[in-house]
């Protein structure tokens, strides 16, 4: 797995001179569970991090390999960056993240990166985070920077993102997620939603509101408004059966 890979890359990447050969030097010490080769220190003498994931990599594998690293990266104190790996496994064994699943193109793509950092600020960004994310000169800087945070999270700081960017971006989530939540589920929506003519009374007066705002310009007839605007209304009025339905799909295994 290419994420994978990068992420236990740029783990390794933050262990100063003495510290990576304390890694090397425990790591040589790990007896392999049945089936796995084991490191010597003679193989590991010169690795630097790139070359050090490699060999991971290439005798443990993607699961196995991190599984290695965030124990030699507890037996030598640094229980922040095994955590952060502990994270990835976690994130590989569940199945991934949409926030993951599509790093790259979430970083070319967003545009007003501005937006969605407001609305990030004081619940997944420090005001300390948040101002150093904005000095960025660039939407695709921003993101990068943004990135850069990614591998500390855990699922709920993950979905947080996730939400912001469906409210700022919705045409482009609902691109990468390959389908819109009413297309997706709609036999069970059709079956199973309730308080239906409370949600068809709010989208009539969303509708109305939204021809005033644009003093009587034709909305479009056809394309993601039409879904983005009922997703919400009925998310409200089957709370339950969207978390459900939300659920299944996009992080259940």
């Amino acid at each position: 797995m290419e994420s994978a890979g990068r992420e236990l890359l740029e783990t390794l990447e933050k262990l100063g001179e003495g510290e990576l050969q304390r890694f090397k030097d425990k790591l040589s010490e790990i007896q392999p569970k049945e089936g796995y080769q084991h490191l010597s220190s003679g193989s590991l003498r010169n690795a630097d991090p790139p070359a050090l994931t490699d060999l991971l990599l290439l005798f443990y594998g993607t699961d196995y390999g991190a599984e290695v690293a965030a124990e030699v990266l507890r037996a030598i104190d640094q229980g922040a960056l095994a955590k952060r790996i502990e994270r990835l496994i976690d994130d590989m064994r569940n199945g991934g993240h949409f926030i993951d699943w599509h790093r790259e193109q979430l970083i070319q793509q967003v545009p007003e990166v501005d937006r969605v950092l407001k609305l990030l600020r004081g619940h997944t960004l420090t005001p300390e985070q948040y101002q150093s994310i904005s000095t960025g000169r660039s939407n695709v800087e921003k993101m990068q920077k943004l990135y850069e945070l990614v591998p500390s999270w855990g699922r709920e700081h993950k979905d947080q993102l996730h939400l912001v960017l469906w409210i700022t971006n919705r045409d482009l989530v609902a691109e990468l997620e390959g389908e819109h939540f009413v297309d997706r589920h709609q036999e069970q929506l059709i079956q199973r939603a309730s308080s239906v003519d409370a949600v068809l009374d709010v989208l009539q007066g969303v509708k109305l509101q939204h021809q005033m705002q644009k003093q009587g310009e034709l909305m479009r007839s056809c394309g993601t408004w039409h879904q983005n605007q009922p997703y919400p209304v009925l998310k409200a009025a089957n709370k339950s059966l969207s978390e459900e339905l939300e659920g299944k799909i996009k992080y259940g295994p």
